[in-house]
């Protein structure tokens, strides 16, 4: 995803609402604004305006903002509804654990004692009424004794729950139902335990809202044609934890599995999912059931599914990908730049990545209400339109550049996030990061009179090396122990300094070198979950040296070094510092390192004779003995390396001399 902070900049969970004062007289007086009578007079006043302003939007907000649109001149669609029959399931209703604070599970993860495989989800929206609801199937697997089964729902209400075992296909017997609102668990407990190594079908029908302003989850978006006339559409945004809040799901990267969707659509309307339409059964009230193909396995935040009346472009990739860009009809033309770069960024990373992309389509689609630059869903990628329409007449080189970026980084997604995921949030830069820095290399593909990978240092590495010099900076591998600390992690470091370090690889080691690693690591965990330590291991297995110890000196600390070099006739001497803008912050935070503040650099050098050198510079630093002297030496080859550097008074007169050489 692209973007991400300025979702939850906007965007707080429940659980970090606002706080509510209940003394107010003390609240005042603390804060200095003690209540006075005139105070109160002109409190009053206010709140008599504030009341009266709010009947009014009321009043107005219920003339014609229902969901799918009244039947007027301006709004032409309506709510529609088939009756899709569902099993006789025992009702269990569920106790919440606010009211029951022995919840019998205290981790924040889920077990790995029952695993999804597949998921058949019916969804039968009331898009008038903005009711969400549908039943879903899950399949399970059982990988060790358990007698309770815990999943995810948010704002979600369920009405009849029921397992099966498929081995003798009878009802389990339920004894207990509880519900968590902390960690969003709902809690199924068994009159007797699950068999290891077998399947069992949980079966449930629920209930839950399209949010009409929310931006997450199952939510409704809203435009507006050139006539004046107001549209709905109904939209998903389900990156980190959001799935919960659409349908119940075992909502944690790790837990991939298939899905399979039908979805009730009105008329006039067409539905996109993650994979291609199947078929589909109109019925006599103008409605559409769409039933679409089985997914690949993939983790709960990128399953999608979008309603809309849009339109669409279409082209054929060079390896034979049907892609499309969806808008409305009016501003489909503006899709075209975005259409050509995914085209091109799809066979390309397929090439460089060695694994061709592995669904048989890729649509993308601009949503007019949508909280950050893209979100990389797989087969289905949503953007905000501003990112992602382009009219000649009005944009920008810069609004070009980050059109372009954002595609490409959005389409690097689909390897390095959707095919192989992170195991945990923990390693959001796995995702992050790669998508970032691999953007680059797409985009000098794509459009190369952009000249974007010159820029990287610019536009993204200092942007993190400016971030990363403050003592309130952290670790890009940051452990995440409460889920409401999954959205902080969505941040320059995570992107950037993550990018960042993968660029200083590249440059290292080479293109070929890195794209083989890379190849490795995607071919040995596709389709699954993995962790930082997974990517350093291939990596090692390719180049031969140890980048697991190498990198979790930048992964595993925060900051960077600052490295001075000496020169002395033909002998250099390199040495590291931590760098801090401010020296003095150091003592304001908890400053231990496992690693002391030392870093193993991948270091290259070039000299005035046209050599130039890579070495691992160690904790300790580094002496290098010079063929002959010369009149100067570089440092961070073309800035690639994420670390400053300095060198003795010297040798910077003989740089700035050369430089006003150069220039004459």
């Amino acid at each position: 995803m692209t973007d991400k902070t300025v979702k939850y900049q906007l965007l707080p969970t429940k659980e970090g609402g606002d706080t509510f004062v209940e003394d107010h007289d003390k609240y005042y007086k603390c804060c200095g604004y003690y209540q006075s009578k005139r105070h109160v007079q002109i409190f009053g006043v206010l709140g008599v305006l504030v009341i009266g302003f709010l009947i009014a939007l009321i009043i107005l907000l219920s003339i014609d903002d229902s969901g799918i649109p009244n039947n007027n001149n301006n709004d032409t669609c309506s709510a529609f509804l088939t009756t899709r029959p569902t099993p006789s399931y025992a009702t269990h209703p569920a106790t919440f654990a606010s009211s029951n604070p022995s919840f019998p599970y205290h981790h924040v993860r889920l077990p790995n004692s029952i695993k999804p495989i597949h998921y058949d989800l019916f969804l039968q929206p009331d898009y008038q009424k903005l009711i969400n609801q549908g039943n879903v199937s899950i399949l399970l697997h059982c990988h060790q004794t358990t007698n309770f089964i815990l999943f995810h729902i948010r704002g979600l209400t369920i009405h009849d729950l029921q397992i099966v075992g498929d081995t003798i296909g009878d009802e389990l017997a339920i004894t207990e139902t509880l519900q968590d609102p902390r960690n969003d668990y709902y809690y199924v407990k068994l009159n007797s335990s699950l068999t290891v190594g077998t399947n069992y079908t949980l079966i449930i029908r629920f209930s839950g809202a399209i949010y009409p302003n929310l931006l997450r989850g199952f939510y409704r978006s809203t435009y507006v044609t050139a006539s004046g006339q107001k549209r709905y559409l109904y939209t998903t945004d389900f990156e980190p934890t959001d799935a919960r809040m659409a349908f119940p799901c075992f909502d944690e990267p790790a837990m991939k599995a298939t899905f399979q969707l039908s979805i009730v659509v009105p008329p006039d309307y067409y539905a996109l999912f993650n994979m291609p339409e199947r078929y589909n059964r109109s019925h006599t009230d103008g409605s559409t059931t769409i039933y679409f193909d089985k997914s690949v396995p993939m983790s709960t935040y990128l399953v999608a599914f979008v309603i809309s009346d849009f339109d669409h472009l279409e082209k054929r990739s060079k390896d034979n990908i049907l892609v499309r860009s969806w808008t409305h009809a009016e501003k489909v033309q503006e899709t075209q730049l975005s259409l050509q770069v995914a085209t091109d960024c799809v066979t390309y990373y397929g090439k460089i990545f060695n694994i061709k992309y592995p669904l048989p389509k890729l649509d993308l689609i601009a949503i007019p209400d949508f909280s950050s630059g893209g979100m990389e869903n797989w087969g289905l990628i949503t953007f905000n339109e501003v990112q992602f329409l382009y009219n000649d007449k009005y944009a920008t080189s810069t609004n070009i550049f980050y059109l372009v970026t954002t595609v490409a980084h959005e389409v690097a997604h689909q390897w390095f996030g959707d095919l192989v995921t992170m195991d945990w949030w923990s390693d959001v830069w796995l995702n992050e990061g790669f998508a970032t820095f691999v953007s680059y290399i797409g985009m000098q593909d794509s459009n190369p009179e952009l000249k974007a990978y010159q820029q990287f240092s610019l536009r993204t590495m200092a942007k993190a090396i400016v971030d990363d010099s403050l003592p309130s900076s952290h670790p890009v591998y940051q452990p995440v122990n409460d889920p409401n600390q999954i959205g902080a992690l969505f941040d320059h470091i995570s992107y950037d300094k993550g990018a960042s370090l993968l660029r200083m690889l590249y440059e290292y080691f080479g293109a070929q070198t890195f794209f083989r690693s890379i190849e490795t690591y995607l071919k040995s965990y596709a389709y699954g979950n993995a962790k930082s330590r997974n990517l350093w291991t291939a990596m090692s297995s390719v180049t031969g040296e140890n980048i697991n110890e190498i990198m979790n000196t930048w992964l595993l600390q925060m900051n960077y070094p600052v490295v001075t070099v000496k020169l002395s006739n033909n002998i250099m001497k390199i040495s590291q510092t931590r760098f801090l803008e401010d020296k003095n912050g150091q003592t304001l935070v908890n400053q231990t390192s496992p690693y002391k503040y030392k870093w193993l650099i991948p270091f290259c050098y070039e000299t005035s004779n046209g050599y130039i050198n890579r070495t691992i510079i160690g904790k300790n630093g580094a002496t290098f003995q010079l063929s002959n002297t010369p009149k100067w030496v570089k440092a961070n080859c073309n800035q690639t390396g994420y670390y400053r550097v300095n060198y003795d008074i010297k040798m910077w007169q003989n740089l700035i001399n050369q430089v006003q050489n150069d220039q004459k």
